[in-house]
């Protein structure tokens, strides 16, 4: 599959060549760019251990999705929206959604990766780390499972074992590795 790793800085896109060869500084790196045939997103930097909800606040907030059909669903980014909103109606403090969408980083939206986004990050985890830890940022450590905007039922979301990239849900109440993603286009610059 042919895809394409690349910064996201203040100033636009930036190759790793450019970082590499001091042409940017990693103060202006806001992510790291993975773009494929079919998706493209900008991967934080940074990332948490949140639950997705309080064990008192689980309900189902978007559609209840089985693995097949929560991989259909291309990005995170209405599926995260959505459970903020709710979030936030349940006076929830800090959850993996309202970790992403408050990220600020950068001038653009963040937000909780579906199943789809999140498993294609895992799919190029090996490369995505030799540039992570150029930057000096966290790095995908295979022992670790990270949230997914996407839902199983009312008290599980999926989530994507890092290591093996295997998918399985979780109870919503459990923390998990949080790794904030916005979309991109190679259009933008």
């Amino acid at each position: 599959m042919k895809h394409l790793i690349s910064l996201k800085t203040n100033q636009g896109i930036a190759s790793v060549e450019d970082y590499q060869n001091g042409r940017i500084d990693r103060g202006d790196v806001i992510g790291v760019v993975l773009q494929t045939e079919t998706t493209g997103m900008v991967i934080s930097l940074d990332q948490w251990n949140e639950i997705w909800c309080s064990y008192g606040n689980c309900k189902a907030l978007n559609k209840k999705c089985s693995e097949a059909e929560a991989l259909q669903t291309l990005s995170g980014l209405e599926l995260t929206r959505n459970i903020v909103k709710q979030n936030e109606e349940d006076g929830e403090s800090m959850t993996a959604a309202m970790c992403c969408w408050q990220y600020k980083k950068g001038s653009i939206q963040w937000y909780l990766p579906s199943l789809y986004e999140l498993g294609t990050i895992i799919a190029y985890r090996d490369e995505l780390n030799e540039v992570l830890e150029m930057l000096n940022a966290d790095q995908f450590d295979t022992e670790d499972w990270g949230w997914s905007s996407s839902e199983c039922d009312r008290w599980d979301a999926w989530g994507v074992n890092f290591g093996s990239g295997y998918f399985s849900y979780y109870y919503k109440s459990d923390g998990c590795i949080v790794r904030a993603v916005s979309a991109f286009s190679p259009l933008q610059r």
